[in-house]
């Protein structure tokens, strides 16, 4: 059994995020989609939906595009899933219906219990909010530019080490032709 999100909110987080690390600036509506590798289309319908709800804004001109509409730290996951809830109901309903059986106990038990443990999931996502996802994915290019740095010491000081011993002969021998040719009486 899968416990994946749907994609349309795995594709608006990501873009929130995305959003939120560009830190008021504007993106592309087209950059949004090319990123999400979705198309246009779709890109600009889950923007109209985040719009409507709130979370973003619109920006025409030859500098427009998408910004958040408030601040990354006060847009909780639970209102993005709130906003993208009619989307993302309506597929499952649908399907979860036909899957659990219409008659009998078993098929509104499942159904009842499942949308017990959904609320509560929402409950933790309104603990979490856009600019803790921001926050962590900074972290994490930090954490992995210091690895990055790390090995490329680590890479340079082993080159270097195993120059070390030609650099001690070239200078050795550069010192004994030095010393060789001061020692030597001079012509005239």
């Amino acid at each position: 059994m899968t416990n994946e999100p749907p994609l349309v909110l795995v594709a608006a987080v990501a873009m929130l995020v995305e959003l939120a690390g560009a830190e008021g600036a504007t993106i592309a509506t087209r950059v949004l989609a090319d990123r999400r590798r979705g198309d246009l289309r779709k890109t600009r319908l889950l923007i109209k939906r985040l719009r409507a709800a709130g979370l973003v804004d619109i920006v025409l001109g030859s500098r427009g595009g998408v910004r958040l509409a408030k601040a990354p730290g006060s847009i909780p996951l639970a209102e993005v899933v709130a906003a993208l809830t009619p989307l993302v109901t309506e597929a499952r309903h649908a399907r979860s219906i036909d899957v659990a059986g219409r008659h009998g106990a078993v098929g509104p038990v499942v159904l009842e219990t499942l949308a017990r443990a959904d609320d509560l999931r929402i409950q933790t996502l309104a603990s979490i909010t856009i600019g803790d996802l921001d926050a962590e994915v900074r972290r994490r290019i930090r954490f992995q530019a210091q690895a990055i740095r790390a090995e490329r010491r680590a890479r340079w000081l082993s080159a270097d080490q195993a120059v070390l011993p030609h650099r001690a002969a070239i200078q050795a021998r550069s010192a004994v032709t030095t010393s060789g040719s001061s020692a030597r009486p001079s012509a005239l």
